[in-house]
């Protein structure tokens, strides 16, 4: 676990870190409005991938961890649902999304195609426990990029930057495409289409996956919808920058969690309860330092970053904050949730945050703006906690509340002794 827990840490840190620095290419190419509208598509195309792939990768994946299932049949079904959702995002992409003519409809099949071959074959790599190659390949392609935009600007720059648009949007299918082929040569190739009962197994395995990554997708991104509805382009810009910003803090919350679930679902509950709330007490401690400094700072910070087109950045930032410590310790505790076999009880709580979030937008973000969709937001994620932790609290009632956020004096030995036992 400890081992586990450092690589996850360091290659998926590498990983964003990569990812961030072609986020500050897009923005200062193409400024606040367009990289908006670039953002806002990825995002319904994140949608569009996550129906037309029925969130088949939890399968695959589990079916693989626990080799029910043989390598060519997970592979050759990956590869049938990756032809699948490029099909229809085709279909929906060029008639009901239609991008504009510097985003063709061609660059952005492409990316369903290569998301979807990412999101299998990542998940496929992690049944093995194999967390390198993955974030590896993406690092290089996503340094490439990097390096071309510093060789080549104007060239890339020209024509509506479309040249830009086919590299970027392209370099999701390369990046898919490596991971498939290396997966197959290095845990075997070979096709073989499934059974009746290895697809019943397949798909109703991901039924319950599809409807709770759905509500958690609408969780996350609804607002979107609401800013690019009732702001301007930059304003969509600035706000969608905002929350890329906001899953950079989840990078550490997601690494700890994936440690919680396989750890509780295995030994005591009591005690990975105990190391939950550890965990949540000194993530906050951390998160609350840099959060603070970016309250300071961030006014100015956020326009040196990613230009100056980005200055309406900083005051739904400072609303969000809220929201960027509850998802902090949200993270742990739904790993620990979903460890006890609890998931219903985390799906609760986001349709709760859900029913929030749209009421709250409908009624104020047409006069608001970015600051009520940040607000509503932060209100939406902390009602989500606070329900869980209520409910938690029914089951554990020796548990209190103040011990998933307020510092111990012995949290560092607690600390020490939990990696300890870890290694």
């Amino acid at each position: 676990m400890k081992k586990l827990l450092y690589q996850g840490i360091f290659w998926r840190g590498l990983n964003y870190l990569t990812v961030f620095m072609v986020t500050i290419v897009i923005a200062r190419l193409f400024k606040a409005g367009n990289s908006g509208e670039i953002n806002y598509l990825i995002n319904n195309l994140a949608l569009l991938i996550l129906i037309t792939t029925f969130s088949l990768e939890s399968s695959t994946t589990y079916f693989s961890a626990k080799e029910e299932i043989s390598q060519p049949v997970l592979i050759s079904t990956s590869l049938l649902m990756v032809l699948f959702c490029m099909i229809i995002s085709a279909v929906a992409t060029k008639f009901f999304l239609r991008p504009g003519e510097s985003f063709a409809w061609i660059p952005a099949i492409l990316y369903c195609g290569g998301i979807a071959l990412m999101n299998y074959f990542t998940g496929l790599f992690s049944s093995h426990y194999n967390y390198i190659v993955p974030n590896l390949v993406s690092v290089v392609v996503n340094l490439l990029i990097v390096i071309v935009t510093m060789i080549w600007p104007a060239e890339l720059v020209a024509d509506n930057a479309s040249l830009f648009i086919k590299v970027y949007f392209a370099s999701f299918l390369v990046t898919g495409s490596v991971l498939s082929v290396l997966y197959m040569r290095k845990y075997g190739g070979g096709f073989r289409l499934a059974s009746a009962g290895e697809l019943k197994k397949l798909f109703g395995y991901a039924g319950f996956a599809l409807l709770t990554n759905l509500i958690f997708f609408l969780v996350y991104r609804v607002d979107y919808w609401f800013v690019n509805r009732n702001c301007t382009p930059e304003q969509l810009g600035n706000y969608i920058q905002v929350s890329k910003l906001v899953q950079i803090f989840l990078l550490v919350p997601g690494v700890l969690a994936g440690v919680i679930f396989t750890t509780t679902a295995r030994e005591t509950a009591h005690e990975h309860l105990r190391n939950t709330q550890l965990l949540s007490r000194l993530l906050l401690t951390a998160y609350v330092s840099v959060l603070l400094v970016l309250s300071v700072f961030g006014k100015w910070l956020f326009p040196f970053v990613y230009g100056e087109s980005f200055g309406l950045m900083y005051v739904p930032f400072l609303l969000l904050i809220p929201g960027i410590i509850t998802l902090s310790t949200l993270s742990l505790v739904a790993a620990f949730n979903a460890g006890k076999g609890r998931i219903s009880l985390n799906l609760a709580g986001a349709v709760f945050a859900l029913v929030i979030i749209i009421t709250g937008n409908m009624m104020f973000s047409a006069r608001f703006g970015i600051y009520a969709a940040a607000v509503i937001s932060s209100t939406g994620y902390t009602a989500y906690l606070f329900y869980v932790l209520f409910r938690l609290k029914s089951s554990y009632p020796e548990i209190q509340m103040r011990d998933f956020f307020i510092p111990a004096m012995n949290d560092f030995n607690l600390l020490k002794s939990l990696f300890t036992r870890a290694s």
